[in-house]
């Protein structure tokens, strides 16, 4: 939906809040390296991966519910996420402390990362809520 996107965007710009405006791609599958995301950019100029949103869309607009997606991009196409981090959160996205065991015995690396990831996740749930709440 045109106009709600572009109420999002103006919510988004008077909290200064950086908007990006561009394809998304959507995929079934990570793109857990940097050569996997290049690569995505280079054939689709996509400016975001998207694995959840595009089947959501589709089954709420089949219902009449208008749509548009804002998504808070964590890392860019040359950063990669380490993918022992993804062990730490379950499918409901609950926290699940035998993976941080398992971070913190095989994996000390991506262990120093999390107050970094830590940081960034709050920043882009914090920016997500305020554009959110200002709207409804």
């Amino acid at each position: 939906d045109s106009a709600l996107s572009q109420e999002l965007i103006v919510c988004a710009k008077k909290r200064d809040i950086p908007v990006i405006q561009g394809k998304m791609l959507t995929s079934r599958t990570i793109l857990s390296n940097v050569d996997q995301k290049k690569g995505a950019y280079n054939d689709t100029q996509a400016i975001a991966v998207d694995m959840e949103s595009a089947g959501l869309a589709r089954f709420l607009m089949s219902h009449g519910v208008r749509v548009a997606s804002l998504r808070a991009v964590y890392d860019t196409y040359d950063e990669l996420l380490p993918a022992s981090i993804s062990g730490l959160i379950d499918a409901e996205g609950r926290f699940r402390m035998r993976g941080l065991m398992n971070l913190m015995c095989k994996d000390t690396k991506t262990l120093l990362q999390l107050p970094q990831v830590a940081r960034r996740s709050r920043l882009v749930a914090e920016r997500l809520s305020d554009i959110l709440l200002s709207i409804f």
